[in-house]
């Protein structure tokens, strides 16, 4: 029951900053293009500490690096774009599925601890959205039905 209960608490804070993002997409503070972008940023992209607090939009863009889920039920997205959302969240998810490997081989965490953490990164990543289930169900971020509606 305190799994379920800290889940729905972050979910809620996810659901804001998906919300937050959305508002910047409509607003074009944040393109498309600028997500693409991220594509080529090193690793420590995410990790580095920049100071983003004065630049909403860098500070967005290294939310959507660090965090590609809230990239997910953003319909304001292109058909194109969301070709992409799997690779975007397959790749920091395996990332952090590697990096939780190494903790666990390094003792900073024991057995318990990883499958946990595993299972919230499947949570957040894919488990969060209709477009993270429907990517775990058929490789896509939208079903073919809709990918025809939108033409």
């Amino acid at each position: 029951m305190e799994k379920m209960l800290e889940r729905n608490k972050k979910l809620i804070r996810i659901n804001d900053k998906r919300n937050e993002l959305a508002l910047d997409l409509q607003n074009g503070l944040i393109t498309e293009q600028d997500i693409i972008n991220l594509l080529r940023k090193g690793i420590n992209y995410g990790v580095r500490t920049v100071n983003v607090s004065g630049d909403p939009k860098k500070a967005m863009l290294k939310n959507i690096f660090n965090c590609p889920f809230l990239l997910c039920d953003q319909d304001i997205l292109s058909i194109e774009f969301k070709q992409l959302l799997p690779h975007f969240l397959s790749s920091r998810y395996e990332t952090e599925k590697e990096t939780l490997r190494i903790y666990l081989e390094q003792a900073f965490i024991d057995e318990n601890e990883y499958h946990e953490e595993l299972d919230n990164l499947k949570f957040f990543y894919y488990e969060s959205s209709n477009d993270g289930k429907c990517i775990l169900e058929t490789g896509h971020a939208f079903f073919e039905n809709e990918k025809i509606k939108a033409r």
